[in-house]
């Protein structure tokens, strides 16, 4: 059994992603690994590619349904017990591995960084906008009297005209702004 300072000092310990750990052990993409994670991803294809095909044998069979709700729970069945979800997860796997195997320009001055979008995230709404004591602002993008944008944990949501976004998003609309350009203005 932990004692309390050993859940403690566990809990306060830093969690790196794969991706971190990567950056870390740049050796761990070497040679061997390399080679691995190549073979990973033409097994995935290789899946995937089934898959694919003998869901879509069963679509094929589900669109035939003439009520759209025949044809809703049909396609569901098909997700969930013919392939779908193993489906989903080769796609997600293949997606990890091509990132860690295609090098990224850490140079390139135009590029976001997830620890940027993070970093932009945390950016607090309430410096964005006049939020009073109950988490609720005047909407940026309707003339109100009384205040109907709810903010909290960073997103906001207008009870009139039914926005909700992040502080991201917020920014882009109220500045008309890419995402790169928004993420960069929150640093």
């Amino acid at each position: 059994m932990k004692n309390l300072y050993q859940q403690e000092w566990e809990n306060n310990q830093r969690h790196y992603s794969l991706i971190e750990l990567f950056r870390i052990f740049p050796e761990a993409l070497s040679s061997p690994y390399k080679n691995y994670f190549e073979r990973k991803t033409v097994i995935n294809e290789r899946r995937i590619k089934k898959l694919s095909g003998s869901i879509k044998r069963y679509l094929i069979i589900a669109y035939q349904k003439k009520n759209d709700f025949t044809k809703w729970f049909s396609e569901q069945l098909v997700y969930y017990f013919f392939g779908g979800i193993e489906l989903s997860k080769y796609i997600e796997e293949n997606k990890k591995i091509s990132w860690l195997l295609i090098p990224r320009d850490e140079n390139n001055k135009n590029a976001i960084t997830p620890q940027m979008i993070e970093h932009a995230k945390d950016y607090p709404i309430e410096n964005l906008l006049e939020v009073n004591k109950q988490n609720f602002a005047f909407c940026p993008f309707h003339n109100e009297k009384t205040p109907s944008f709810y903010c909290k944990n960073n997103y906001g949501y207008c009870f009139s005209c039914n926005w909700t976004g992040d502080n991201i998003a917020l920014i882009m609309k109220q500045n008309s702004l890419t995402f790169p350009e928004a993420v960069r203005l929150l640093q």
